[in-house]
């Protein structure tokens, strides 16, 4: 996790990243099995969001229950297993892409047959 040259220095002084990168690191020390990981990638850089989603991954194979909470479905259908919707209550509980077409159906890209880089013609703005 590339985390042995900053062994010196505190934690305090650490980015975000490098940050979430010593929660789990301190996980895999204390040889957990179950870990609540609460929007693990959120405000981080693409590449430090791809390293921590593949140890993540790392983990789940090692055997380890991970319990990611999230807003991210894309992140969510790339990591997990399952997938549990919240809102007040659980309301269903099943696997990413069953749990996207049993909920909002396929889903289709529609053609737009007018530039989008020019706010005047949008047809929905209202010009009053």
């Amino acid at each position: 996790m590339d985390l042995g040259e900053k062994r010196d220095l505190a934690v305090g002084s650490f980015s975000k990243g490098m940050k979430q990168k010593v929660a789990i690191a301190r996980a895999r020390v204390h040889d957990l099995v179950l870990l609540f990981l609460d929007e693990p990638t959120a405000n981080l850089d693409p590449e430090t969001a791809k390293t921590v989603r593949e140890i993540i991954r790392e983990l789940t194979k090692e055997g380890r229950t991970i319990l990611l909470n999230t807003h991210n479905l894309d992140e969510a259908q790339r990591i997990c297993d399952r997938v549990g919707i919240l809102r007040t209550r659980l309301l269903t509980v099943g696997a990413p892409r069953a749990l996207e077409e049993t909920l909002w159906g396929p889903l289709s890209m529609a053609p737009v047959d007018w530039p989008v880089w020019a706010p005047d013609s949008w047809p929905l703005v209202d010009k009053a």
